[in-house]
This record gives structure tokens, C-alpha cells and sequence, in this order.
């Protein structure tokens, strides 16, 4: 039977669960929740990932419906502690990320840079290619509107009257005299 004390200690410890939640475009947001050490927590409880006992006293927490060590919850690409309870879950291969790993390893490219797409990007219309904001002043193909860049359109020809075409547009083109 629990004494009076015991379940005034009990009620005191779980008014201290702290609970994070971060939301991410770029992924799925996830929160683990700190659990206070719980007297008489029973021995058989193990970590996810190291799978060493949690017992008593230890601080735990509770993520992906398992308990982990809070040094044994890290990013699955730069390996550290999750900062702050929160991560992003890579729905693919049901790992979690902090959000500097997430962003460089499964954000969108600009199709001009290769830099992250974090914030609002331009998209050719008929195309669907992504490119940063910074590249909207970049000259465009006569025919099919893409930024000529090497690693967009593969470069691409002026034409005496001042045209850009773009390459992909070149190797679709039938050949024309251009005098």
C-alpha cells in the first residue's frame, strides 16, 4: 500500500513532465517528453538503443513509443543528443533528425545552387523546377522560360538577334538557319 508521502512525492514528480513540440515544413514534427526519475521503477524497463536497464532514479525519456537514455535519443546523420524534445521524423526510414540534418540531407535542392530549399522558392511553370529567389533575375530560355545554367539546362546558345535557348530546348529543336 502507498503512503500518503509517496503519493504526494508522485503527483509532485509528474507535474515536471516537460513536453516540446516543434513544427518543421519539411518533415514530420515528433516531441519526446522528459520523465523524472520514478521511485521503485521496475528493472525490467531498457533503453531502445543501447538496451541497458532504466531503473530508479534514472531520468528517462519517451519518444517513437520507447524509452531511451537522454544521451542514447540522437540524430540519426550528425549523431548528437536531440536538442530542445524535438526531432523530425524521416517518414522513409523512420529515423530521427535534428533540423539542420534534416534540412541538408532530405530538403529540396535549387536546381540552380544545390543549396537547401528552406524558405520560398521560384518553379518554372510548365517544368515544376525549383530554384532559390536569388537566381529570378537570371536570364531565362527564349523557348521554354527555364534559367540557363549548366546545371539546370546544361548551358545553352545565343543567337545573333539576342535569343538565349536553353540546351534541353537545343537538342529538342530541329536545326534551323541561322542567318
Amino acid at each position: 500500500m502507498m503512503s500518503l508521502k509517496m503519493l504526494r512525492h508522485l503527483v509532485a514528480l509528474s507535474a515536471m513532465f516537460l513536453i516540446t513540440m516543434s513544427t518543421n515544413k519539411h518533415g514530420v514534427a515528433n516531441a519526446y517528453t522528459f520523465r523524472p526519475p520514478l521511485p521503485g521503477a521496475p528493472a525490467a524497463i531498457k533503453c531502445a538503443r543501447c538496451t541497458r536497464s532504466i531503473g530508479p532514479g534514472d531520468v528517462y525519456l519517451e519518444a517513437m513509443n520507447q524509452l531511451w537514455h537522454p544521451q542514447c535519443l540522437t540524430c540519426a546523420a550528425c549523431n548528437k543528443p536531440l536538442p530542445e524534445g524535438a526531432f523530425i521524423m524521416d517518414e522513409q526510414s523512420q529515423k530521427p533528425f535534428c533540423n539542420p540534418c534534416f534540412i541538408h540531407h532530405h530538403a529540396e535542392r535549387c536546381g540552380v545552387c544545390a543549396k537547401p530549399l528552406t524558405g520560398q522558392c521560384l518553379t518554372t511553370f510548365h517544368w515544376g523546377d525549383k530554384y532559390c529567389v536569388e537566381h529570378e533575375q537570371m536570364e531565362k530560355c527564349y523557348c521554354c522560360g527555364r534559367p540557363v545554367c549548366n546545371t539546370l539546362t546544361g548551358g545553352g546558345v545565343r543567337y545573333r538577334d539576342g535569343r538565349l535557348v536553353c540546351n534541353i530546348c537545343m537538342t529538342q529543336a530541329s536545326p534551323v538557319d541561322d542567318q
